[in-house]
């Protein structure tokens, strides 16, 4: 609504050409956020279409998605790092969250 500055929801679904503002804004979006989550601002737009039963090309509009970036550097601990990380601590509670993240797969996400 913002980046065609239409003031309200109805005046949203008045719009004759809500394909073309919603493509127009896809290609926007794709210059302000990271590809990776871009998915997150159209499936907000689609599902808002969605719930007043507006049918639009989807398939098309996804074609001007981005190439999603591949996060690199996400290879697990070795066995070697995790010792050397466990030696080097002092701290019980310390040593159980290192056994902990090691063991479960899960990994510190950086935004």
């Amino acid at each position: 609504m913002k980046y065609h500055d239409i003031q309200s929801y109805d005046d949203v679904l008045r719009q004759p050409n809500l394909q073309e503002l919603f493509e127009d804004w896809i290609i926007a979006k794709k210059q302000q956020v990271n590809p990776n989550g871009l998915a997150t601002y159209y499936y907000g737009v689609k599902g808002f279409f969605d719930a007043n039963e507006i049918d639009l090309n989807y398939k098309k509009i996804k074609k001007f998605f981005p190439q999603k970036i591949k996060k690199s550097g996400r290879k697990p601990y070795t066995t070697q790092q995790i010792k050397q990380m466990i030696n080097s601590e002092t701290n019980i509670r310390n040593k159980a969250i290192i056994h902990f993240v090691a063991s479960s797969g899960i990994y510190v996400s950086v935004h």
